[in-house]
């Protein structure tokens, strides 16, 4: 049908508004011209061939693009009809388009996106599209006032903040009930700052109250604890610089008192699949975990408690690993010595003395100097190749890291012989006896790998349990698990991602389930 307005593949924009000009049934070739667009700077006025059979295409024909197998008016044109009369910015729901298929809803999100504008409504879903920058305003105290006196946060344009808004109101009233925020998406889409700002706004409408006698002390520990855990949690990827490793369901608590608004009194967090790969390998441009580059980073005098003095990433084969590690000294614009001190003062806030901080330090020192112990093979004497600790050159002693390991891991460097004895060897077990069996270097390399991811997990595990110790009602002291009358659960669940080398940790069945969970709801919010 000449004279359509449509959409057209492009390599660069995905998808470009065009007119379509005829098409030869025979060639399968359609001619259009491309119309101009401020928004994606398209000055128009261009005319281009395009392929009717690129999969693009026959994906959407088929109805494997969204919105169905194309029929009608689309299936005679062949290509991707526009909606037709709408604003440069296209809409703030999706739902509301006239032709609901792939090209219309890539098209509109990446408009608003180039507008600054990155939220979108798909019913009752919020679309949120990584802006990659600090948008002013965004987040301020009037957006977080306006969305929390709305009565409706329809009558407002799309933000995160219309979610936590609806959740908190369907926890109050005398039809009120427990609600769950579920945050999904690639990684690198910005789930994490998505989440932060959601407990930042649910703080804000919960914590004020009209004696004043809310519990500050708790709110800021439950805000504090999402940064804590980001640094011993977040590493750097290639598409993102704060990247998640694990993921975390957090049940904020709340107490309502007759004729009062909901209040927030506490939370509990549970985490799960965090990427222990990470530990002891990276790709290249990536990073480990946060905290050991804030560990490397601190005061001299801290450094020196655990055996690190002057001590520098360049220094540790797992910071390096085999292509010299990244060269990312801060992380969303702040350096790696102030998130030192930004850490160690959440640890202070959640109850961790400075002895224990002294301990959680020395594991963290514990699992680099590990990383440094090599292996070398000898002729055993079954004539077996069988691993003995490689002695580093310059090293007087022989065995240095694995002799700070040892004191860092198991409080007496004597202990360096146990150590390297469960490196080295096995254990078999009978019903009688045990006995070692000694491994080869490449075993014996494996060993302190598992060993290392080992214990990088059981502190993770730690620091929630004693986070969650210092927030949740019924577990922190002194406080009663009756005071929660509703709560309001928000799951941050693992990105999705690709990567040249894809590994077993990336494949989440549970998150996959959800995110299927997600499109269900969708198309049945269109119907």
């Amino acid at each position: 049908m000449e004279g359509s307005k449509v959409y057209v593949n492009d390599e660069v924009h995905g998808w470009l508004k065009a007119t379509l000009l005829r098409v030869n049934a025979e060639t399968r070739q359609a001619e259009v011209e491309l119309e101009a667009d401020e928004v994606f700077g398209i000055a128009g006025g261009e005319f281009r061939s395009v392929d009717m059979t690129h999969p693009d295409l026959t994906a959407l024909n088929d109805g494997h693009g969204g919105g169905g197998k194309t029929t009608g008016a689309a299936a005679a044109v062949g290509l991707p009809l526009q909606n037709l009369q709408l604003a440069a910015l296209g809409v703030e729901d999706l739902s509301s388009l006239d032709f609901l298929h792939a090209p219309a809803l890539l098209f509109t999100v990446r408009a608003r996106h180039l507008a600054q504008q990155p939220y979108t409504w798909s019913g009752s879903i919020i679309i949120s599209v990584n802006p990659y920058e600090v948008l002013e305003d965004l987040y301020s105290d009037q957006r977080k006032t306006a969305y929390a006196l709305a009565k409706t946060t329809s009558e407002l344009p799309p933000h995160v903040y219309a979610i936590s808004a609806t959740a908190y109101h369907g926890l109050g009233g005398k039809t009120g009930r427990n609600q769950s925020i579920l945050v999904s998406g690639e990684s690198g889409g910005g789930k994490t700052e998505v989440c932060k700002q959601l407990m930042a706004h649910l703080a804000a409408i919960a914590s004020a109250d009209g004696d004043g006698k809310e519990d500050n002390s708790i709110v800021t520990k439950v805000l504090e604890s999402s940064p804590l855990l980001e640094s011993f949690g977040n590493a750097q990827t290639v598409r993102n610089d704060n990247s998640s490793r694990f993921g975390k369901f957090t049940q904020l608590q709340f107490h309502q008192q007759a004729g009062r608004k909901p209040l927030l009194v506490g939370s509990k967090c549970d985490t799960y699949l965090l990427e222990g790969s990470r530990v002891v390998h990276h790709s290249n441009g990536e990073r480990t975990y946060h905290v050991f580059y804030q560990l490397l980073a601190a005061p001299e005098e801290v450094k020196a408690m655990v055996g690190l003095s002057g001590k520098t990433v360049k220094d540790f084969r797992y910071m390096v690993c085999d292509h010299g590690g990244s060269k990312t000294s801060e992380i969303e614009g702040e350096s790696d010595s102030v998130r030192f001190q930004a850490t160690a003062h959440a640890l202070s806030l959640i109850g961790l003395e400075a002895e224990e901080q002294e301990q959680l330090w020395g594991v963290l020192a514990g699992i680099l100097h590990l990383g440094q112990i090599q292996f070398r093979g000898e002729e055993g004497t079954s004539g077996d190749e069988e691993a003995r600790i490689k002695e580093a050159s310059g090293d007087e002693s022989g065995c240095g890291a694995l002799a700070q390991a040892a004191a860092l891991l198991l409080g007496d460097g004597e202990e360096a012989a146990a150590l390297c004895k469960a490196l080295c060897c096995r254990t078999v077990k009978t019903r009688t006896e045990s006995y070692a069996v000694p491994m080869t270097p490449a075993q014996a390399a494996d060993a302190r790998d598992a060993l290392a991811k080992g214990l990088y997990q059981r502190l993770f595990d730690w620091l929630v349990v004693r986070i969650n110790a210092s927030t949740c009602q019924g577990e922190s002291e002194g406080r009663d698990s009756s005071a929660v009358t509703s709560t309001l659960g928000l799951l941050d669940i693992f990105g999705f991602e690709s990567f040249a080398v894809n590994r077993y940790e990336q494949v989440s069945f549970a998150s996959l389930r959800i995110f299927l969970a997600f499109i269900c709801v969708l198309l049945v919010l269109r119907q």
